[in-house]
């Protein structure tokens, strides 16, 4: 549950501070809501990795991924931006 929770506020800080989220994404605050309220790794991690801009081999690595590694993987590519 660390690891989610640890995700979230990651999401929540890239949310609040990256213009190209909010461009992207139609209803941000909305969206950022919903990722917070997220309990389950799996629909949490696709949720985030909706929102980020990420290449195609990036986003084909993610497909592959166990729920514990994409949290962790997610996580990293958050803390890197």
């Amino acid at each position: 549950m660390a690891k989610l929770d640890h995700l979230k506020q990651l999401f929540a800080d890239y949310a609040a501070k990256n213009p190209a989220y909010r461009n992207r994404i139609q209803f941000p605050r909305f969206y950022a809501e919903r990722v917070a309220s997220l309990t389950q790794a799996r629909e949490l991690g696709w949720f985030v990795a909706h929102a980020v801009v990420l290449s195609g081999d990036r986003q084909q690595e993610l497909l592959t991924l166990t729920d514990e590694n994409l949290i962790h993987n997610l996580s990293h590519i958050l803390e890197e931006s």
